[in-house]
């Protein structure tokens, strides 16, 4: 998926092997950017809603749709120092 410097851009993820409704864990967005360590970016949970590093916030969104298990990353304004290889993945929801 690519955007343009000050765009937007809305990243999904389908999960399976559990349900966004069970609160014994969190979806999590992390990212790698060319030649860095890996970034985690925040998370969602059911009860706990969606938590995100401070220095991201106000330029990243977290949001999910439980019935169709999918969990989605808005970028606002794209940076260049936002491209990455951006991935989801299941954490614990404690």
């Amino acid at each position: 998926m690519v955007g343009k410097p000050g765009q937007s851009l809305t990243i999904s993820c389908t999960v399976s092997g559990y349900s966004l409704t069970d609160t014994s864990y969190a979806a999590l967005w992390i990212r790698q950017a060319p030649g860095k360590t890996f970034e985690l970016l925040g998370g969602i949970h059911h009860s706990l809603g969606a938590n995100l590093d401070p220095s991201f916030e106000g330029q990243m969104t977290i949001t999910k749709t439980d019935s169709t298990s999918t969990v989605f990353l808005q970028i606002k304004s794209l940076k260049e120092e936002d491209t990455a290889v951006y991935y989801c993945a299941r954490g614990s929801g404690r």
